[in-house]
C-alpha cells in the first residue's frame, strides 16, 4: 500500500469527515515541519497523521530534525549548518512535539502491518495500524500534547498554502506564491 492510498482512505473515511472542518496532504504546518496528513477539528484542534509504509522510513523519523524558532541576526555568524545536532533554532521533532512548539495537538502515525509495533512508538502519539485489507485500526490513542487550538489565522494560513500547492501541481499550471 502507498502512501498516498493510506492518505486517501484518512481523508474518506466517514468519522473524519464529519470531525475534521480541514483535511490537508503534504502540507507545511511550521517552518521546515512537513505534515504527512494534517487535518484541523471544528473545535480548531489539530491532529498531525505521519504515515509510514516502510520500517526504515519509521526508524528514520526518529532522527528528524525541525526548526521549532527564526534565527537572530547575530546567530548566524560562525553557524554551521550541517551540523543539525547544535543548530540553535533546531530540535528533535518528537521534542518540539513535547515542548508545544508546533501546531499540533494530537500526533498519530498511521503505518502499514508490520512497520512498527505499539512499543516502539512515543508515548504521547497514537498509532493507526492499516493491513492488507485497507481497514483502519486504532491501535493507541494520541495524547493531547497542547491545549491551544488554532486561531482562525493560522487555519487560513495553512488552508492558502494548500490552494497555492494545489493550483501549482494541477495540470501543471504555475502560481507566483508572491503575487496570489
Amino acid at each position: 500500500m502507498k502512501e498516498s492510498d493510506i492518505i486517501n482512505k484518512l481523508a474518506t473515511y466517514p468519522y473524519r469527515i464529519q470531525r475534521y472542518e480541514l483535511m490537508i496532504p503534504n502540507v507545511y504546518i511550521a517552518n521546515d515541519s512537513e505534515a504527512d496528513f494534517f487535518a484541523i477539528r471544528k473545535s480548531g484542534l489539530s491532529d498531525e497523521f505521519e504515515i509510514k509504509v516502510s520500517r526504515s522510513d519509521f526508524l528514520a523519523d526518529k532522527k528528524k530534525m525541525v526548526r521549532f524558532r527564526d534565527l537572530r541576526v547575530d546567530e548566524y555568524r560562525g553557524l554551521n549548518f550541517r551540523d543539525q545536532t547544535t543548530h540553535p533554532n533546531k530540535k528533535p521533532k518528537y521534542q518540539a512535539l513535547i515542548d508545544g512548539d508546533l501546531p499540533v495537538n494530537y500526533f498519530w502515525y498511521v503505518v502499514t502491518e508490520g512497520v512498527a509495533d505499539v512499543s516502539e512508538i512515543p508515548d504521547f502519539a497514537g498509532l493507526i495500524v492499516v493491513p492488507d485489507n485497507g481497514r483502519m485500526v486504532i491501535k493507541r490513542r494520541a495524547v493531547k500534547l497542547r491545549k491551544d487550538k488554532m486561531s482562525y489565522e493560522d487555519r487560513y494560513k495553512i488552508a492558502r498554502k494548500s490552494n497555492y500547492r494545489y493550483w501549482r501541481l494541477r495540470d501543471g499550471c504555475v502560481v507566483d506564491d508572491q503575487n496570489p
